[in-house]
């Protein structure tokens, strides 16, 4: 089973700083995969700045492991297979791929960020921490725009 796990900004409202970016983190197996899919929702109006994921277990089913990460659009616009490999603590980070995504997406409707595995036979090992960064912006106090 999958553990969402919420990163907070780091910073103070009282700085004047209302717009940080903000992760959610899911750390699951490769048996919460569903056909070597495993997808967490994001919220209709999020704007998705990024996508992370770390292979904490190198990835194993008989041969030619390979992730990506996508969504309902692409299975490869977050992360494709050449930006990501099955193995112990490979890790990819859409900001520094050429995918679709690599500057970010807003959802306009409810969606999936879907992470699938490619594989010879049934995976028979696998974990990794997938880490969605949602923009911040808008989320804290109003801005005074000062003109010199």
């Amino acid at each position: 089973m999958y553990n969402p796990e919420q990163v907070a900004a780091t910073h103070l409202e009282a700085d004047g700083i209302g717009y940080g970016d903000f992760a959610k983190r899911y750390a699951f197996t490769y048996a919460d995969m569903t056909s070597k899919v495993f997808g967490v929702p994001v919220d209709a109006g999020s704007l998705v700045v990024s996508v992370r994921f770390l292979v904490t277990v190198a990835f194993e089913g008989g041969g030619a492991e390979d992730l990506s990460v996508g969504d309902s659009a692409s299975a490869t616009n977050w992360l494709g297979a050449n930006d990501l490999a099955a193995t112990q603590y490979s890790f990819g980070n859409s900001i520094a791929g050429g995918e679709t995504n690599a500057p970010g997406k807003y959802y306009s409707a409810k969606d999936y960020i879907i992470v699938t595995a490619t594989s010879d036979a049934a995976l028979t090992a696998g974990a990794g921490i997938l880490e969605v960064v949602y923009s911040g912006y808008g989320t804290g106090p109003a801005r005074e725009q000062v003109t010199p």
